[in-house]
């Protein structure tokens, strides 16, 4: 069984990871855009872009599993994504 996970090209920026952690909370790309002062487009600009970095196949590209990889990674923790709720 092959694996849908590759070693990212490149390690995500802080503004992705900051997106990342609020899309693990749950929050919608509108809400994420309001919290940030960026346009909803924009956050799912981002998210395509951490979805790429983090090299998810296309059957694979949701939020959850861009969660999953990066904890995989090292990239966040579950803790930060539950301290980033406070």
């Amino acid at each position: 069984m092959s694996s849908p996970w590759f070693e990212p090209d490149r390690d995500l920026t802080q503004r992705e990871i900051q997106i990342l952690k609020l899309a693990a909370l749950g929050l919608s790309d509108q809400a994420i855009a309001d919290r940030l002062y960026l346009t909803k487009g924009t956050v799912n600009n981002y998210m395509q872009d951490i979805f790429d970095v983090l090299r998810l196949l296309p059957g694979h590209r949701r939020r959850a599993a861009a969660v999953v990889r990066a904890i995989q990674l090292g990239v966040i923790t579950a803790d930060e994504v539950q301290d980033h709720q406070d």
